[in-house]
């Protein structure tokens, strides 16, 4: 079964040195959703705080980037405007 890598640029670029092993790559889309919707959830206030964008590139065992998801929050109303 092959290897994906999951690498995270929010600012820090971490590579992912080891991967995960999936059957296939829609298992490996499917998880990378759960992961960077995991991200999001833990740091939500810095989402809004820091405009911190998520970026994560998913590669194939041979280091060649299969697909990307890029997550980012934009206010289009100030918080007063919403209460």
């Amino acid at each position: 079964m092959p290897k994906y890598y999951f690498d995270l640029n929010d600012k820090i670029l971490n590579i992912d040195s080891h991967g995960i092993i999936f059957e296939n790559q829609v298992k490996a889309r499917n998880e990378a959703v759960k992961f960077a919707g995991a991200l999001i959830a833990e740091h939500a206030e810095d989402v809004w705080i820091q405009r911190r964008e998520l970026i994560m590139v998913v590669k194939g065992e041979d280091n060649i980037p299969l697909f990307q998801l890029t997550f980012f929050a934009t206010d289009l109303q100030s918080i007063e405007s919403l209460q």
